[in-house]
């Protein structure tokens, strides 16, 4: 008979500090169709449950990065320069958590962070959100504890009903997911004091997000793909410039077979379009893509941080400062609302750009100062042609204008400034 699982409902949030050997009565994950075992056991899941579903986390990795093959000893390196050289980060003394969905990806990003810790001193934690969509879903939540006790990392999961958040926000699936995703990682960063989540996305998951970019019609330098470090969401991705082959190598030289989500496959989403479809054309015509890819990233983030400076000139003017940069805050500084209750009162309508320091600035500043404040004001995508169109009437139209946005933003054109504001609070 094959181990059962009785999962928790959902919303239920199930922690673990370090390997106890049982979790809270009434906590205890689940497969359907089996019957329970005692209640608060912690079954070992994954030799038995892979009779019925293949595929779920296997195998025990050596424990000490000496103890690794060259290769995947080289890999764990190239990923610690990246971290300290191009992302800038001093992780000693953080505390980190990894999202953890089993899967290759993320479970070399664990591992690697796991052999690399010692030497980085940082902490380690691992965080899984079983998303219920699929029978096997409990299962490979189960795996993924398993693997975390093996390796001795403290690890916090949860399960949501994502296609009943889907119905209720009238959304989709994938959308509804991906805020699942994040709104749990924001909870588990505040339970547990965390200072930095990681995400193992990589250089085909940036590929991808670069040529979705281009679809939707991003801008430079937008267009070269997801941060690699974002301080203000506190969020890292240390394995974004290594291919996803070099990372399913390292993880089968360790002897581990990880899980793949069939839903990864389903073509009704665009990023798996994207990946099975649309990228390997890009690879067919040139197997170097991926590298491309990884310098656009590079030097879309030079290009950032020159804008960053400049904006910040423009800024200090627009404020009537003397100080041309504003000071750099810290990587892991919280930002201030981070432990306060999540609200939905409007934010403050950002103060309005004079007339005069827009005078000083070049055509591409003013762009992006007014996607600035217009980002400012809360969610909603901005159009090149509305920015542009907005430059227009600051620059040739006397009289005043009102610029409408998406999410209800406003822009007010007046002889002596642009003011921002939102729809709601004129009428």
């Amino acid at each position: 008979m094959h181990s059962q699982f009785s999962h928790p409902p959902s919303g239920t949030a199930v922690s673990e500090e370090c390997p106890s050997g049982a979790l809270p009565s009434g906590a205890v994950l689940s497969a359907p169709g089996a019957e329970a075992p005692p209640a608060g056991a912690l079954p070992s899941a994954p030799d038995d449950a892979g009779k019925d579903f293949p595929g779920l986390l296997s195998g025990t990795p050596p424990q000490r990065l000496q103890d690794l093959p060259a290769a995947a000893a080289r890999l764990c390196l190239d990923v610690r320069r990246f971290m300290e050289r191009e992302l800038g980060l001093d992780l000693a003394g953080k505390r980190l958590l990894a999202g953890f969905s089993g899967g290759a990806d993320s479970t070399a990003l664990l591992l690697v962070l796991r052999y690399l810790a010692p030497g980085m001193g940082f902490s380690l934690a691992a965080a899984h959100l079983d998303h219920a969509l699929r029978p096997e879903s409990a299962y490979e939540a189960a795996a993924c504890r398993d693997f975390c006790r093996r390796l001795g990392l403290e690890w916090t999961q949860e399960r949501i009903d994502v296609a009943g958040a889907a119905r209720a926000a009238n959304s989709g699936l994938e959308e509804a997911g991906r805020a699942a995703r994040y709104a749990f990682f924001r909870r588990v960063m505040r339970q547990t004091g965390g200072d930095l989540l990681v995400l193992g996305h990589q250089n085909n998951d940036l590929a991808e997000d670069i040529l979705m970019r281009l679809m939707r019609g991003a801008g430079w330098p937008g267009l070269s793909g997801m941060a690699g470090f974002d301080p203000r969401r506190r969020l890292a991705r240390p394995l974004l410039l290594t291919p996803r082959a070099r990372l399913e190598d390292f993880v089968r030289s360790l002897g581990i077979h990880c899980a793949e989500d069939a839903s990864n496959r389903d073509q009704a989403f665009l990023r798996n379009r994207v990946r099975h479809t649309v990228l390997p054309l890009f690879l067919a015509e040139n197997p170097a893509f991926l590298e491309h890819a990884a310098d656009l990233w590079r030097m879309g983030r030079l290009d950032a941080g020159l804008f960053d400076s400049l904006l910040a000139l423009a800024r200090a003017g627009a404020s009537g400062l003397c100080s041309g940069k504003a000071p750099e805050p810290d990587a892991f500084e919280a930002p201030a609302s981070s432990a306060a209750p999540e609200t939905t009162s409007p934010p403050e309508a950002p103060s309005p750009l004079p007339r005069e320091t827009l005078a000083s600035l070049h055509k591409a500043l003013r762009l992006r100062l007014y996607k600035e404040k217009l980002d400012a004001l809360g969610p909603g995508q901005i159009c090149l042609k509305g920015l542009l169109d907005l430059d227009a009437a600051w620059e040739n139209n006397p009289e005043p204008t009102e610029h409408r946005f998406a999410g209800g933003k406003l822009a007010l054109v007046r002889r002596r400034a642009i003011a921002w504001d939102m729809k709601k609070r004129n009428r």
